[in-house]
């Protein structure tokens, strides 16, 4: 399954569409014809109502908890926000007070109820939300009695004999995806560029007749407008915030034990984020600066509120392995966009962007702040139990590889191993060697490199 699954009415319509075509396919050779099969199916559904009270046929589980289900003819699993030739069938994009926003690249499947044909017309032109089931990572259904249950994925429709039908994360692959908005911002975006550009370059002539003028200018006026490096930069920061706001949040919602306190702090950085970026638009003119200003400020906020209770509550956290994960990549990503960010604290107050060099060994005592709780995590009551310098000089391969399966990244060991990285070569990688084995995930870089500090220290 890469999009979407169903089970009952949906995938009834999506069988007998196929037949239809078996038998007739010169009937079925254009998309209004297409459209209109299914018109004509779902009418017959909806008179004949064939999986009417599918919740007595099926039990439903998510994350091993199970569902009661109302009356209902369907249920859809989805893993992209599009459904039925591109239909938003979980009825909106954004977060609510119960459910997170949908995303394709989070892992969480959102599971939504049929209720007949008319409700799936209907889901085309208005956004319903009343059929939400739940967000989950593992989705379980149990067809229970003697007869099979028509189940489609990804519009491939079979009858299914009873039995248990399990939906769990695989792997990733890539996929396109046009955003019309996105094109249409950005098009806006290189028009107002190239206005700027050209009132900048006539205002550099005025300005350019004495060099004092030239300093003045440096000095007490910089640019209220974002140039073209800083909004490149704060795509990225926006990413990196995004990513943050959305784990912190599962993260308090998956450990209800931990402080409220942070999710509200995640809350206010959500919405400084939906000010600089309505609707995956980037705001122009001199107002964005200050909105850009606040956004840091949360993001910051957040950044270190969340690494602050990580570190004095992680020995008692249970977290899943790829929530944690998640977690060390989003607080690493924006310990490194974080950096970048520059306040006038002489002048105006505001935020500056700007790319930062970054040493592969200089500013030690601040690298890797955004992954400390996780070391603090594994070795919690185990202090003096770090090998001394001597003796992983003395590793071998094996040892290497046990090494890196306590740091949870054993899918690198067959690298190691082909590079016969022992002991004493593995207390000198470097970044650009982790590159070149391979390594691309910045967090497991840094986790790697911050090991390896340890180590020689």
């Amino acid at each position: 399954m890469n999009n979407y699954f169903g089970i009952g009415i949906d995938a009834k319509i999506s069988l007998d569409f196929h037949h239809k075509r078996e038998e007739h396919p010169e009937k079925c050779r254009s998309r209004a014809k297409n459209y209109m099969w299914y018109g004509v199916l779902g009418s017959k559904q909806w008179l004949q109502k064939t999986y009417k009270n599918l919740e007595q046929r099926v039990q439903l589980e998510c994350d091993g908890q199970r569902i009661p289900l109302p009356s209902l003819q369907g249920i859809v699993v989805l893993n992209i926000p599009s459904f039925m030739g591109g239909t938003n069938f979980w009825g909106g994009t954004k977060e609510g007070d119960l459910f997170l926003a949908p995303s394709f690249d989070d892992r969480i499947l959102e599971v939504v109820a049929v209720f007949g044909s008319v409700q799936m017309a209907a889901s085309r032109l208005i956004n319903l939300q009343h059929h939400r089931i739940a967000q989950c990572q593992t989705v379980q259904i149990n067809i229970l009695g003697e007869e099979g249950v028509p189940i489609q994925v990804d519009g491939e429709a079979w009858i299914q004999p009873p039995g248990i039908i399990r939906i769990i994360h695989k792997n990733r692959m890539q996929m396109l995806y046009r955003n019309r908005a996105l094109e249409t911002s950005l098009r806006a975006w290189e028009e107002k560029q190239r206005n700027t550009l050209s009132a900048v370059t006539q205002s550099t002539s005025i300005l350019s007749n004495t060099s004092q003028s030239r300093v003045q200018l440096q000095i007490s006026s910089k640019p209220s407008q974002l140039n073209d490096e800083e909004l490149n930069i704060l795509f990225s920061f926006i990413e990196a915030v995004t990513t943050l706001v959305k784990w912190v949040k599962l993260l308090i919602i998956s450990h209800p034990s931990l402080e409220a306190d942070l999710y509200q702090v995640a809350s206010r950085t959500a919405q400084a984020l939906e000010q600089v970026h309505p609707d995956g638009k980037i705001l122009q003119g001199v107002g964005l600066r200050p909105m850009v200003t606040e956004l840091v400020s949360s993001a910051r906020q957040l950044y270190e509120e969340s690494c602050e209770l990580l570190r004095d509550k992680a020995h008692n956290l249970r977290l899943r392995e790829d929530l944690e994960n998640k977690l060390s990549l989003a607080l690493a990503s924006m310990e490194q966009e974080l950096r970048k960010c520059i306040f006038d604290e002489r002048g105006t107050g505001l935020v500056y962007l700007q790319n930062a060099a970054v040493d592969d060994q200089g500013d030690k005592k601040n690298r890797h702040r955004g992954l400390f709780w996780l070391k603090f995590r594994r070795f919690t009551g185990n202090s003096g139990t770090h090998p001394a310098k001597e003796q992983v000089t003395t590793w071998g391969v094996q040892e290497v590889c046990t090494w890196l399966e306590n740091l949870q990244l054993g899918e690198y060991a067959d690298k190691f191993v082909s590079h016969d990285i022992r002991g004493r070569e593995l207390l000198t990688l470097a970044r650009r060697d982790l590159k070149e084995l391979g390594i691309s995930k910045v967090g497991h870089v840094k986790r790697i490199l911050q090991a390896i500090n340890d180590l020689n220290n």
